[in-house]
């Protein structure tokens, strides 16, 4: 590990998690905390993080194991469904039980449990049914009642900037009320919306960003009553920081009276970025969230993150460690496009294998068979991440363009694909503006005839600031082969290639193995080795 980044762990800067875990929430156990993140369509689904300190997060489990409830239509089954599924969840612990809800833009709210939060989680249940319903989070209030914020999503709903309340039966399952808006923020704070609502010193609180994601701002509305109605105040805003939106989160404490507040900023290309904040109470019972502005009761957010205690805590596989970068076949860290397909993959020990499925459209954006990750890394080093591939492409003969490689993946993308031509497996660089608008790829072929059918492969992800006027950081990927086993590498183009974000994510590495034939019972494999 290089001497900035040790020190940089050392003075426990912000971002805590340098990766895209986006609308962040958690709570503590006794010493452990826990958190858990919007996973949209990507599976494992719900991922579990755990911490002893907020500073360092170990990757646990998924909630979502295997698979996303659908709709079960041709058009569900087949293709991709790019930013659906799972939006904005929130954790909880009561009675013994871990608990998540999550929206479901589609099709309503669903919830998922177990006594376990490291072992197995049940299927979801339906709690509410409804188009646009997202973002729930549940309060086990001191009255006994059970109750569920959440709000809408315009683009489903047809109505947004309102936060809505509904009761839930004893154990928080379903409804048995109709939801009712409690809150408008047309006027003030637009956009509303993530939810979180807890009960303390009296009042409801319900913490909430608004504004929109780039440039929105983060609230807290109080009142006697859960229905209202509500006083509201802005509890922390950008300020003078170069951290834009400081969006949607989690208050925890540490069990001593300390008080943190976990976000998430965007950042674009490299997705959503977790920072922790202290949070004061004052006098007024009014929360400051970062650092004071001036006298203002507003905060902005901390540059350095603050710890949650001051002990030291056991450290496994921080994923704040760029050790982990360098990992690339600890396929735990890895999630497919969409619902577990079965016939796609076969591990044997480090070695992954990828089955040649069909892949309909011009390009990628369609495939449902991407095994992935979220990119990772070092922000003081260049390249800010690296992943090295040894790909061995055994097509079947039957086929011509029967392909599989390893992209840099969002709206666009880029990478070094093996594809069989007339029998002889060629390596191509292969780069898709726009692919998510239908666009055809660019192709070029840079070794017409690999003799074994193997190449060793290397991506570098850079990360520079963003340009004046906007909030996204300037990612770019360079793509590299060695035909020597990595003594030496070339460039697969001269220029690099300008990396853009998903739908609500930001890029990922993806490998894959396809066809344009899906006329054939069987077909080749792709081989991606240590």
């Amino acid at each position: 590990m290089s001497l900035l980044f040790t020190l940089l762990a050392t003075l426990f800067l912000n971002p805590v998690l340098y990766e895209d875990f986006s609308d962040p929430d958690a709570i503590r156990v006794g010493n452990d905390y826990y958190m858990t993140a919007s996973s949209f369509n990507y599976i494992p689904g719900l991922p579990i993080l755990h911490s002893q300190d907020l500073q360092h997060w170990e990757l646990i489990n998924h909630a979502l194991p295997y698979r996303l409830p659908g709709s079960g239509d041709s058009l569900d089954i087949n293709t991709a469904q790019h930013g659906n599924f799972v939006w904005a969840p929130s954790l909880r612990f009561h009675n013994g039980k871990y608990m998540i809800y999550y929206g479901d833009p589609d099709r309503g709210i669903f919830r998922v449990t177990t006594n376990d939060i490291r072992g197995h989680w049940d299927e979801p249940q339906l709690v509410i049914a409804g188009k646009g319903l997202i973002d729930p989070c549940p309060l086990f209030a001191k009255n006994g009642k059970v109750y569920l914020v959440h709000a809408l999503a315009g683009s489903r709903a047809h109505l947004k900037s309102v936060l809505l309340l509904t009761e839930l039966n004893a154990d928080g399952s379903r409804a048995i009320t109709p939801s009712r808006i409690i809150y408008d923020g047309h006027s003030d704070n637009v956009t509303c919306e993530g939810p979180k609502i807890h009960e303390f010193n009296g009042f409801f609180y319900i913490f909430f960003p608004a504004g929109g994601v780039p440039a929105g701002w983060q609230v807290v509305a109080r009142s006697k009553d859960i229905y209202g109605p509500y006083q509201t105040r802005v509890v922390m805003r950008q300020g003078s920081t170069k951290i834009n939106g400081p969006h949607q989160g989690a208050w925890v404490d540490n069990g001593e009276g300390k008080h943190f507040f976990i976000h998430f900023q965007d950042v674009g290309p490299l997705g959503r970025i977790t920072h922790i904040q202290n949070m004061i109470w004052t006098s007024e019972g009014w929360p400051v969230i970062g650092e004071r502005i001036g006298n203002a009761q507003c905060g902005q957010p901390q540059e350095t993150a603050p710890k949650a205690n001051d002990g030291k805590a056991e450290i496994k596989n921080s994923m704040k460690n760029s050790a982990m970068v360098f990992q690339p076949h600890n396929w735990s860290q890895w999630q497919w496009n969409y619902n577990v397909d079965m016939r796609s993959c076969f591990i044997i020990g480090d070695t992954l294998r990828l089955f040649s499925l069909f892949t309909p459209g011009e390009n990628l954006w369609l495939s449902r068979t991407l095994f992935t990750r979220r990119i990772s890394g070092n922000p003081l080093a260049s390249p800010f991440a690296s992943y090295y591939f040894t790909l061995e492409l055994n097509p079947d003969t039957r086929y011509s363009g029967e392909r599989g490689g390893c992209v840099v993946f969002g709206k666009s993308y880029a990478g070094l694909v093996l594809t069989n031509d007339k029998g002889s497996v060629a390596l191509q660089y292969i780069k898709c503006d726009n692919a998510d608008k239908g666009s055809a790829e660019q192709k070029k072929t840079l070794i017409g005839s690999l003799v074994d059918r193997k190449i060793k492969v290397r991506v570098n992800i850079y990360d520079n600031p963003p340009v004046p006027g906007n909030t996204d950081r300037q990612v770019t990927a360079m793509f590299l082969y060695s035909t020597n086993g990595g003594i030496t590498w070339q460039q697969a183009d001269s220029e690099p290639f300008k990396v853009r974000e998903g739908v609500w994510t930001g890029a990922r590495i993806a490998l894959f193995c396809s066809r344009n034939d899906d006329t054939k019972n069987d077909g080749g494999y792709l081989n991606v080795y240590p």
